[in-house]
């Protein structure tokens, strides 16, 4: 009964199976960007070197999709707790001008505290910012 159905409406038995091909390709799709995000999210964690990054309440899981940045003066009030060694800022925005790209804006300086700074192979490290002398 079965075969005699696929064959008598050939049609719709082909526009079911594509339907179905697109339904799972799609599937595959979302899992495959949304796990690729995470991990890559969870490789620029992990390199920072930090035990705990805190976020507002209203900050989107992606950090870069949420235009939520927390005052500076919460960094001073971290450095009262026990046991906090180093905090140091870090401003993401996501940029959608000349594509997507995700800009990281950091205080040099407190950086390196939690992170040792960063280790350049090769050539020198980026120059101070002549409109912020110290930054």
């Amino acid at each position: 009964m079965i075969v005699q159905n696929v064959l008598h409406r050939p049609l719709r038995t082909l526009i079911t199976a594509i339907a179905v091909a697109v339904e799972v390709t799609m599937v595959i799709m979302v899992v495959g960007l949304t796990s690729g995000l995470l991990l890559e999210n969870a490789k620029r964690v992990e390199g920072v070197g930090a035990d705990i990054m805190i976020q507002p309440p209203s900050a989107s899981v992606f950090l870069a999709f949420s235009g939520a940045p927390m005052p500076i003066a919460i960094g001073e009030k971290l450095k009262e707790l026990d046991y906090v060694q180093a905090v140091a800022p870090v401003l993401v925005q996501f940029n959608s001008v000349n594509g997507l790209d995700v800009v990281f804006g950091i205080d040099p300086a407190s950086f390196a505290a939690v992170s040792n700074g960063f280790r350049v192979p090769l050539g020198s490290r980026p120059a101070e910012s002549k409109r912020y002398p110290g930054r």
